[in-house]
């Protein structure tokens, strides 16, 4: 029997296991499809967490690079004010949609080697500082994540104002030489180079030395004017007997003509009067001063008040900054310092524009020079506002300007200024005309007095009016000097401290000139200072010299003086002493407990820094200190302005403790000017030293 086999179909038991498999595959691939989208999620989390902490390190960068000394906090968020960068202060974090970012900062601390180590090292880095940036979120099944970056910023653009010697010593009010200071309290030792410190103390006695004239040979001086003898130094009659002596009255002193002849020298002038070159188209040459191609001068015949005039014309092209010329006229006069001397003049504007002038200035000048007026030495001018009409000067009185019979110069003179390649819109033109000067003086005594000292006989010396004539010794009158002919040493001295004289004048006087150096240059006092003398009247009396030795320089340890025995010819002057005093010091081997010196102002050239990191070197025994303040001050016309109150680390009052470096408050940023002032103490026994002070700024 055959078997017939039906398998076009499938059975119930093949679907079912059919649809199991697929039903596992689908599962599969779903849970795929989600992981992945989930993985997509994550991913572009992470991404955005990273941008936002890379944020964070530029924004702290921005600020780092306007202000080192902003970056004072150890947790801070930024945000964005004023489209810049700043700090929302200690212990803020930020919240960005679903993240929070935290920027927190750390000392960086350096070992011997200056390599980073973990703190606290051989020392902390101030011009370092660590920041770490964390964002973190939570993820959309509850999870948090957290990124996290870390950069270390350091203060690289900066400068430094350093100072590493003192010893040129006080009185620097303004910084330019780099061993110099403004004050201190005289407790301060800055003679060595390199270093300042507490001044050691000494112990003084006061002592004296006197010059006797005892010995001619110990002293220097001429022998035929001067004698050294009998312990004084004396005038010498010159022999010559009678003499005629007085002080002279000036020629224009006498008022008529009588007395005037009688006096030798004088003499007796009319009146006279005169006046310049008339007006007219051949009046005065023009000449360029300053800016020469862009200004010129020319003479229209119409248009004048009422017909011809000058002019001078600067161009709008000018390339100079000061661009100026003028017309001169000379003239003569016959007579010295006349009663009445009057200038009269038109002048007009015709072309000016302000917007892009510094000054636009005309000036008229009576010379007695002819070429370029000098400013200062006008007797007119005007500051050009606007376009004019003719104005009129009359009767301007420039008879100071004619001390002498001679030949002057009227000088009219336009003169511009302009900021640098900046030129004006249109040219500037003035106009003058009508120009006279007129001068008058009445009959006059004139000439020069001859001296008394010129008569030889009585006759010839009674006629003149103030002179004598004297019957008596002659002695020199032309201030004789005397001096040893070496000066007084001593190798402890500590400050000069008197200087007094025995003479007989005799209604004479004797004069003083000091030396420190043997006589190589002789110095007086000018009335603030010890100078080099360069005139013959160049010295003090003895009371001056004393009440300013003090401040003679002691640095060469030694002293000589110069005597000017000074007379009339009849007066008899001697010279019998003189002498110094001093105080020597000696060292004690002890210090000054405290003191202080404040610095030069210094100008940093920003227009508003930031002061940013203050250190010292220093040596610092047991039982000493230093420590610094800050200021600064805004630029007041090339100078400090008003200072702020003197700071340290934490404020107003308080001090910077640490060589190593502390940041400087922020208040004192913005100004041009800073200035420190150090204070040093110590046990007596040991000082402290400075060796160098840097402040950075930028």
């Amino acid at each position: 029997m055959q078997k017939i086999t039906n398998n076009n179909g499938q059975s119930i038991l093949e679907v079912i296991l059919a649809l199991g498999i697929f039903s596992l595959i689908a599962v599969s691939m779903m849970a795929l499809a989600t992981g992945g989208f989930t993985s997509l999620i994550q991913g572009g989390e992470q991404t955005e967490a990273e941008a936002l902490a890379q944020e964070a390190i530029e924004g702290v960068r921005s600020i780092r690079d306007g202000a080192w000394n902003d970056l004072v906090y150890t947790t801070s968020s930024i945000g964005i004010t004023g489209n810049q960068w700043v700090f929302s202060g200690e212990n803020t974090t930020q919240v960005i949609g679903k993240y929070t970012r935290t920027i927190s900062f750390d000392n960086v601390c350096r070992n011997a080697s200056n390599n980073i180590t973990a703190c606290p090292g051989s020392y902390t880095d101030i011009q370092s500082k660590k920041m770490t940036v964390s964002v973190s979120w939570n993820t959309s099944k509850g999870a948090q994540n957290q990124v996290e970056q870390i950069a270390y910023l350091t203060n690289w653009d900066s400068r430094e104002w350093t100072q590493t010697d003192w010893s040129g010593g006080s009185g620097q009010p303004i910084w330019s030489d780099a061993t110099r200071y403004d004050t201190d309290d005289g407790n301060i030792d800055s003679s060595a180079i390199g270093q300042v410190s507490l001044a050691p103390t000494v112990s003084t006695s006061f002592s004296s030395s006197t010059w006797p004239f005892d010995m001619p040979s110990d002293y220097t001086y001429n022998a035929t004017q001067i004698q050294v003898a009998s312990g004084l130094a004396s005038l010498v009659d010159q022999g010559t007997g009678n003499f005629c002596s007085g002080i002279i009255n000036a020629c224009n002193t006498f008022l008529s003509q009588p007395i005037c002849i009688s006096q030798t020298g004088c003499s007796w002038g009319g009146g006279s009067s005169g006046s310049s070159p008339a007006w007219s188209t051949t009046w005065g040459t023009y000449a360029d001063w300053e800016g020469s191609s862009n200004v010129s001068g020319s003479s229209p015949t119409t248009g004048g008040n009422p017909t011809n005039y000058k002019n001078i014309t600067i161009t709008r092209n000018s390339g100079a900054q000061t661009s100026s010329g003028y017309w001169q006229q000379s003239f003569t006069t016959t007579a010295s310092n006349p009663e009445t001397a009057t200038l009269n003049f038109d002048w007009k504007i015709t072309s000016f524009n302000g917007s892009k002038l510094t000054s636009y200035i005309i000036y008229v000048f009576v010379d007695n020079t002819a070429g370029a007026p000098v400013i200062g030495n006008q007797v007119w001018s005007q500051q050009i506002t606007g376009i004019t009409g003719w104005v009129s000067v009359t009767n301007l009185n420039v008879a100071s300007k004619l001390t002498a019979s001679g030949t002057y110069y009227i000088k009219l003179v336009a003169r511009r200024i302009k900021p640098f390649g900046n030129p004006p819109n249109v040219s500037n033109v003035v106009g003058f005309d009508n120009v006279s000067l007129n001068w008058f003086k009445s009959g006059a005594c004139s000439g020069t007095h001859n001296a008394c000292t010129t008569y030889n006989s009585q006759p010839n010396c009674i006629s003149q009016n103030s002179c004598t004539w004297s019957l008596s010794a002659s002695y020199p009158t032309n201030s004789q000097t005397v001096n040893p002919v070496s000066g007084f040493v001593t190798s402890t001295i500590n400050m000069w401290t008197g200087f007094s004289e025995i003479a007989n004048k005799n209604g004479g006087e004797i004069y003083y000139q000091l030396s420190d150096d043997s006589g190589g240059a002789w110095k007086f006092w000018n009335g603030s200072a010890w100078a080099i003398s360069t005139l013959a009247t160049d010295y003090n009396l003895a009371s001056v010299v004393s009440s300013n030795i003090r401040t003679f320089s002691t640095s060469t340890a030694q002293i000589m003086f110069k005597a000017f025995l000074k007379s009339n010819g009849s007066q008899l002057v001697q010279l019998d002493a003189v002498e110094i005093g001093y105080t020597d010091a000696t060292a004690s081997g002890n210090y000054t407990t405290s003191a202080y010196f404040v610095s030069s102002a210094f100008n940093t050239g920003i227009s508003s820094p930031s002061v940013q990191v203050l250190e010292w070197n220093e040596t610092q025994p047991v039982g000493s200190d230093i420590k610094l303040q800050i200021r600064t001050a805004p630029d007041s016309g090339g100078s400090p302005g008003v200072w702020t109150s003197w700071y340290g680390a934490t404020g107003v009052g308080t001090y910077f403790i640490n060589p190593l470096g502390s940041i400087i408050p922020v208040v004192l940023n913005g100004n041009k000017w800073l200035q420190y002032r150090a204070e040093m103490t110590g046990d007596g026994l040991v000082a402290p030293i400075l060796q160098e002070v840097r402040v950075n700024y930028k």
